[in-house]
């Protein structure tokens, strides 16, 4: 409510949107974060969360 996301979001597509980031672990054991969206990168801000790297 405070970022007013609620104007353009609803609860279930800000869900949706942050639940396509993944975490690719290849066999080597090197992992890959997959690419971040600009809408993903926007909520991550309006939230105050910072951008998630690849460990």
């Amino acid at each position: 409510k405070e970022q007013d996301l609620y104007k353009s979001y609803t609860l279930s597509e800000v869900i949706y949107e942050l639940k396509k980031l993944r975490v690719i672990t290849l066999n080597s054991g090197k992992s890959y974060l997959t690419e971040i969206s600009q809408k993903q990168r926007m909520l991550f801000e309006k939230f105050g969360v910072p951008i998630p790297v690849a460990p």
